[in-house]
């Protein structure tokens, strides 16, 4: 069954980017290097490693659109993305396979960093004007769908105190569940996550969700959010990790 164009969007995080018409996507492609060995008549072609492909949004130019300033940040800041949806109607979308883990990182998953900014704007006649930005996937896309998948988002903290965080993050959606659990973790490296803040429990509204954890001590604190399916265990959910200094993933 064809998918109605109409219904498709760019959504960074929870927020729309306003005015997008076109968005394409490479695809991923294999590095291929030359096999040969004595007695060889043939050179044999193997695959080394996988490239994931290049990301290409374009449309109408929205003035003050909030979600082209998200875009900029992330270039600007050199962001990895893990939140970049590309929807081909109103509920399946493309997004970074949270389960491809990067070879060199324990934490962090496919992520999408934006290559070329929304400053390309082409102004025409018509007195509509075109915008366009670009990105590149490190790792994979995967294809979801937004009623079936449980989606949780890191955010960020704040601290009213010394010694006391309060971390915050937004369900985004509980998929097919009726509610998550929702925990933090933390740590002081990069890689090694290994504090966890109580589980806020049974979680079935959507929007942000906050947990002040006291008696931290650490500095620089590395940090993400958690959600798992009351139902089942297994089915466990990551946001993207930030530090006090810089967006991870």
């Amino acid at each position: 069954m064809a998918n109605p164009g109409y219904k498709g969007k760019v959504v960074k995080g929870s927020t729309i980017i306003l005015g997008m018409a076109e968005w394409s996507y490479s695809g991923e492609t294999a590095n291929m290097e030359a096999m040969n060995r004595f007695g060889d008549q043939y050179i044999r072609q193997e695959n080394t490693t996988l490239e994931g492909g290049e990301i290409t949004v374009s449309g109408d130019f929205v003035v003050g659109d909030a979600g082209l300033a998200l875009i900029q940040a992330a270039f600007d800041a050199g962001t990895h993305l893990t939140d970049l949806y590309l929807y081909i109607n109103a509920v399946d979308y493309f997004a970074p396979d949270p389960t491809t883990v990067l070879e060199d990182s324990t934490v962090e998953a496919s992520y999408i960093t934006i290559t070329k900014p929304p400053t390309a704007v082409t102004q025409g006649a018509s007195g509509i004007a075109r915008v366009e930005f670009s990105a590149k996937v490190s790792g994979a896309l995967k294809l979801m769908d937004a009623s079936e998948e449980i989606i949780i988002t890191t955010l960020g903290r704040s601290a009213d105190r010394p010694s006391d965080v309060i971390f915050i993050a937004q369900l985004i959606s509980v998929g097919g569940e009726s509610d998550v659990d929702i925990s933090f973790q933390y740590g002081d490296e990069e890689g090694l996550l290994e504090s966890e803040t109580e589980v806020i429990a049974s979680v079935s509204d959507l929007g942000i969700i906050a947990f002040r954890q006291s008696d931290i001590v650490v500095s620089p604190i590395w940090y993400r959010a958690k959600a798992v399916s009351a139902n089942d265990a297994t089915d466990i959910v990551y946001g993207k990790v930030l530090s006090d200094a810089i967006t991870l993933s």
